[in-house]
């Protein structure tokens, strides 16, 4: 029961992770939106983009950003349901962007941050690699991977927990989708999301947990995240864009 609850405390997070930054369409030959420079990803302070939720949890939200500059952006995610928040912080790295927070980012594919918090209380204590890449072409494929120490709640109990994450993904090209939002020629990207999750009460360590789900994502240049569909053992979630606005 310690084990089974844990797991799906932990693996509500995953997903959103690509959600953060997306853009908005520009005029054919005109270059990246923001300042970090990534076409994929715009990353103006003021953007808006607003998503409608279906699956798991049915709601909608809408994700900002907050402030950007040539180093990185901080983003948010409001939950019109609930009224909670998410929030992270990116880096960028000549058009490569990077997710420092991954607690922030990764609630909000599968679940309202109100379903999960106080339950998830935790930290990066380690990452590598990039979560979105300036330059992508079908059939490329990069890996982020990320640590994470803290607490979680259990039966009522605080108890540690550790989570190892790798994200690893693949393009496929270029797909026409269409969302509220309009039909955008968007790239597709396959991702494979793998957890390793211990859960410690006291002085006893549960067996480890492995979490296996994949989510796609389609972004569309100057646009960005379009659509995603996550699917895993109690996580099938559709996110699709209902409106944005980039100034």
């Amino acid at each position: 029961m310690l084990r089974k609850n844990s797991t799906l405390l932990i693996t509500a997070w995953v997903c959103v992770l690509f959600l953060a930054g997306c853009h908005l369409p520009s005029l054919a030959g005109s270059g990246p939106i923001g300042p970090c420079g990534n076409p994929l990803l715009p990353t103006a302070a003021g953007a808006t983009w607003h998503y409608d939720m279906t699956g798991t949890t049915t709601d909608t939200f809408t994700r900002s950003i907050q402030t950007a500059d040539s180093s990185g952006f901080t983003d948010q995610d409001l939950f019109h349901d609930s009224g909670s928040t998410s929030s992270g912080k990116w880096t960028c790295h000549n058009g490569d962007l990077t997710s420092l927070d991954l607690v922030g980012h990764l609630t909000a594919t599968v679940s309202r941050p109100s379903n999960l918090l106080p339950a998830l209380a935790f930290q990066t204590t380690d990452s590598s690699g990039v979560t979105l890449p300036a330059r992508i072409n079908a059939g490329d494929s990069w890996t982020q991977t990320t640590s994470l120490d803290g607490t979680t709640v259990v039966n009522l109990k605080n108890v540690d927990a550790t989570s190892d994450v790798s994200v690893n993904c693949t393009a496929a090209g270029t797909e026409s989708v269409t969302v509220q939002a309009g039909t955008f020629n968007a790239m597709r990207l396959d991702c494979q999301i793998n957890q390793l999750i211990t859960v410690t009460v006291g002085e006893a360590q549960a067996a480890p947990a492995r979490v296996n789900y994949t989510t796609t994502y389609w972004y569309a240049p100057n646009v960005g995240l379009v659509r995603s569909v996550t699917n895993g053992t109690n996580l099938d979630t559709t996110i699709s864009l209902a409106s944005y606005t980039i100034p």
